[in-house]
């Protein structure tokens, strides 16, 4: 088996690589994803994080793909920012509205989590630098 590293381009790759993503941190259980995931199911939490990328110019998704198969068995979204790209600049962490989750105890658990998740961001990440976001790996054969 050879692998092959290759930069996302169409709709359909990035769909592929985010459900990787996805099953990745379904199993074995990962608290933090359920938080990002939410409620609101699996194809909600899909087209918010393909959104995501394509509002965020700065977004980068790579991925290993199995020359042998075709098929991504790991993939990474980075944020690459260059000169001019600071959307810390005013000394603020990034808001998240956490949408995902009713109303409740859970969305203020949530909205507080991401807040102390994002609030060192101004300090380190304010000069050009790459940060890598999200990961997936398939973990057996059978995921991909």
């Amino acid at each position: 088996m050879s692998l092959d590293l290759q930069e996302v381009q169409s709709p359909s790759e990035l769909e592929e690589v985010i459900a990787l993503h996805c099953l990745s941190y379904e199993a074995p259980f990962n608290a933090f994803y359920i938080l990002e995931r939410g409620e609101t199911g699996k194809e909600e939490h899909l087209q918010r994080l393909v959104k995501s990328h394509e509002e965020d110019p700065a977004s980068r998704w790579l991925k290993v793909v199995d020359s042998t198969t075709g098929k991504a068995i790991a993939a990474a979204q980075w944020h690459v920012r260059t000169g001019g790209q600071n959307p810390y600049e005013r000394g603020q962490p990034p808001t998240q509205p956490v949408t995902w989750w009713p109303e409740g105890e859970s969305r203020k658990f949530a909205e507080l989590l991401y807040e102390r998740w994002s609030d060192v961001r101004p300090v380190v990440l304010k000069k050009p630098h790459m940060c890598k976001y999200l990961t997936g790996v398939a973990w057996s054969s059978a995921a991909y």
